[in-house]
């Protein structure tokens, strides 16, 4: 028959038992209480997220068979309702491994300290005694420190980290500023001066996709941000402009991908003598798709022109092959026929004397053997 798991209990002496606020901003707000020889209890409130309760171990990992946590009563308590045991869930903070409750269950431990009660840990491990260790969080002096922790909970930004990071901002063509960021720029604004560790990294969302960002509208555009979040008092040192993101970002950095067409508005073909794109071209047509399906709404017109070289027939039917074979890949990266118009057209070749024997010889304009893409706005 199987014995029993080996029972263990931990919980802060009344003597030396107390709640702390640890950090008070306007971005975290972070309760704790020791427990000798295990480590910490925690209420974290991040701005914009909802309440966190946890067990912050310092004692040497093990592998859990089983988690969960409960309220007890003290011994003296005799008109306790047992609750319903609720699971943990393992989270990773700043490289520490907590195991906690969120949102309304966070509350109801909350609560439970309140009434005197004791949230305890229920911890079974997979070693050969299958040990059980319960760690209780202590009530005592807990309604000393709350008053402190709620005056930090109501002063928190109404918008998080997650909700500001990571946005891409799209741009009408030949478009500098967007109006409609004001209320972004004054959050973001307001995060970066509550958290003075905080950067933010603005990019080219075009790059980011593989594709050469060759318009200096990347550059305006960015500039413009940064000098909105100066006259907010934001330092310029805390503001990184870059073509293309690094691997990986800093902590607390706010991520912004700037996107616009200007560096998808022609694309060249193999040879001038066919009508097929390249791989590379076909990279930069599915960010153009990508641009007209996330945001562009309008139709664009497909303005295909070839040098003339010899029949003039056959190089306009060369140009109309070219816009074909752009709107069907178009098509099948998801953009409707209906936002699409073809303009074929065949340019005669320009003449110069080389000076040398009066040889004639013919050159492309740069503008010559490739596709322009033109916005027709709604």
């Amino acid at each position: 028959m199987a014995s029993s798991p080996k029972r263990r209990g931990k919980v802060a002496p009344i003597a030396s038992a107390r709640w702390s606020l640890e950090k008070s901003s306007r971005v975290v707000c972070l309760l704790q209480h020791a427990i000798p020889g295990v480590g910490r209890a925690l209420f974290e409130q991040r701005a914009g997220e909802s309440l966190l309760f946890a067990l912050q171990s310092n004692q040497r990992s093990k592998a859990l068979a089983g988690a969960e946590l409960r309220v007890l009563a003290p011994e003296w308590r005799h008109d306790f309702t047992r609750q319903t045991p609720l699971p943990l869930h393992a989270q990773t903070v700043e490289g520490e491994t907590w195991l906690g409750v969120h949102g309304d269950d966070a509350w109801r431990m909350y609560q439970a300290l309140q009434r005197g009660q004791q949230p305890t840990f229920v911890l079974q491990t997979h070693d050969a005694l299958h040990a059980l260790q319960q760690i209780s969080v202590s009530p005592v002096r807990f309604a000393e420190a709350i008053e402190a922790f709620d005056d930090c909970r109501a002063n928190l930004l109404p918008f998080s980290f997650d909700a500001l990071n990571d946005r891409t901002l799209y741009f009408e063509p030949g478009q500098r500023k967007d109006p409609t960021l004001t209320d972004w720029l004054r959050d973001t604004g307001a995060y970066l001066q509550a958290l003075p560790e905080s950067r933010v990294l603005i990019y080219s969302a075009v790059a980011a996709q593989g594709v050469s960002e060759t318009s200096s509208w990347f550059k305006r555009r960015a500039q413009a941000l940064a000098d909105a979040w100066r006259r907010q008092g934001i330092a310029a040192k805390r503001i990184q402009i870059r073509t293309t993101p690094p691997a990986e970002t800093p902590s607390h950095t706010l991520r912004v991908a700037l996107f616009g067409p200007e560096a998808l508005t022609s694309f060249s073909f193999s040879s001038k003598r066919d009508a097929q794109l390249t791989a590379e071209e076909q990279q930069r047509l599915r960010v153009l798709a990508d641009y007209l399906k996330d945001y562009y709404r309008g139709r664009l017109v497909i303005d295909s022109f070839v040098a003339r070289l010899g029949d003039r027939n056959k190089s306009l039917a060369l140009a109309e092959r070219r816009a074909d074979t752009f709107k069907r890949a178009l098509l099948k990266n998801g953009i409707p026929a209906r936002r699409i118009d073809i303009q074929a057209r065949a340019k005669a070749l320009s003449m110069r004397q080389t000076g040398v024997g009066r040889e004639i010889k013919r050159y492309k304009p740069p503008e010559t053997h490739r596709v322009a893409i033109k916005w027709l706005p709604d």
